[in-house]
């Protein structure tokens, strides 16, 4: 019996040692949790305002021989993924690889973001035409990086449309992966109250518009999937400490137990002792 309350015993320290790990992982998570998600906000409301501007134009402009609107005759879609570096984040990278199997062909080019997604992907056997590993924090100019190099692609006709797969942020506990297709360019037609006249010609603002918005929205897109990240990592932890006080709290209900039981016994063998004499 005084064993197996010794075995016990370790098995709470081991288990509380853990706990304040995850539970200080929790509070970091959290911390990067409120910053990513004011950042994403923030970026949110330019890139919305930068998708209306490109709109507008288009419910003018409407001439479908321009390089960013055109549809390629040919089937050679590139696809963008924002994947993390570390793990201990849930079901957040297993649900994306999931997604990616469901609506990426492996023969198609992809270019991966996060050694997780890379690591993955070419064990996979999944055709990577670039891939940029240890990017756990993307600057505007690495995300500017990334999009030209995809917008090059894009302009030698070595692809024939340009997509993003990242994890959308809906809320603090709920994040689903999505694609967002950058080119041919899709924007919602507007209908415009009154005439709209733009100085230089549509055609020349579109030549410049176009790049800051893909530029944009592969920034926008890695932001949104960071804060999935850390809200999906804040939750495991959050599980896994909750787990952790559930496992210590049944031990050292086994722990009175044993312990109750071998003071009953020492209990009565004094008492059988007693009776003896």
């Amino acid at each position: 019996m005084g064993q197996s309350m010794q075995t016990i015993k370790r098995r709470i320290r081991s288990i509380q040692s853990t706990m304040k790990i995850t539970n200080a992982m929790e509070l970091v998570a959290t911390s990067k949790l409120q910053k990513q998600k004011s950042k994403m906000e923030q970026n949110k409301e330019y890139s919305n305002y930068l998708y209306d501007t490109v709109s507008r134009i288009l419910s003018v402009y409407g001439e479908q021989d321009h390089s960013y609107l055109k549809k390629r005759n040919f089937d050679k879609p590139l696809t963008i993924v924002f994947t993390g570096d570390t793990g201990l984040c849930g079901g957040y990278h297993a649900n994306l690889f999931r997604y990616i199997e469901e609506h990426v062909k492996k023969e198609d080019p992809m270019m991966m973001i996060g050694q997780k997604g890379v690591v993955w992907a070419n064990r996979n056997g999944y055709h990577l035409v670039k891939d940029y590993s240890s990017f756990d924090d993307i600057t505007h100019a690495e995300a500017n990086a990334i999009a030209n190099d995809a917008m090059e692609l894009y302009q030698n006709q070595e692809v024939s449309e340009i997509r993003i797969v990242f994890t959308e942020f809906v809320n603090s506990v709920s994040f689903e992966p999505r694609t967002m297709q950058l080119l041919p360019i899709v924007a919602q037609k507007q209908k415009l109250m009154k005439e709209v006249l733009f100085e230089p010609s549509p055609r020349a603002i579109l030549d410049e518009l176009i790049p800051m918005y893909i530029r944009c929205m592969t920034y926008s897109a890695f932001m949104r999937a960071k804060t999935s990240e850390h809200a999906s990592r804040r939750m495991a932890m959050e599980n896994a400490t909750d787990n952790a006080q559930e496992l210590t709290d049944g031990l050292l209900l086994q722990y009175n137990q044993a312990r109750q039981a071998a003071i009953t016994q020492e209990i009565t063998e004094i008492v059988a002792g007693a009776d003896a004499l």
